[in-house]
């Protein structure tokens, strides 16, 4: 629901703006397309579910329910590298963008891969120096 209503609201703006300009390349062109096609999948969304099982039909209790949900929708190691991104947003402005980012992959590579902890560290610091490298003096592209 939660998506319907933010599709719907996102259409009505983004139509809005396509109203005031209204060509492909106007500014409000392509919010209106994916807003458009959010409604579309909401649509479909809605659709689906009507067929599916209600959602408390066992007596199951809510936190089983919400424990289940939360396992199907982030299975894994999945918290755990959106809790890395969320510390990288916070520690970018206070450290900077070379440390953070090499914290970032060194954590997310040990995370991910627990048994080659020493070599996580050096190709962790070679896309560093790669990234470094393209976007700051190939591209000149300023980074944060």
């Amino acid at each position: 629901m939660i998506l319907g209503v933010f599709s719907a609201v996102v259409f009505a703006l983004a139509l809005q703006m396509f109203l005031e300009n209204p060509s492909l390349s106007s500014q409000g062109a392509f919010p209106l397309f994916t807003s458009g096609v959010m409604l579309i999948m909401f649509l479909l969304m809605v659709l689906e579910m009507r067929g599916c099982e209600g959602g408390f039909q066992k007596g199951e209790p809510l936190w089983e329910k919400g424990k289940a949900l939360a396992q199907e929708l982030f299975p894994g190691r999945v918290p755990l590298i959106i809790l890395y991104v969320i510390l990288y947003a916070v520690l970018l402005p206070v450290i900077g963008f070379i440390a953070t980012t090499y914290l970032f992959l060194v954590g997310s590579m040990i995370s991910l891969n627990q048994t080659k902890i020493v070599r996580s560290f050096l190709v962790a610091a070679g896309i560093l120096l790669l990234i470094l490298l393209i976007f700051q003096y190939i591209f000149k592209v300023v980074l944060p």
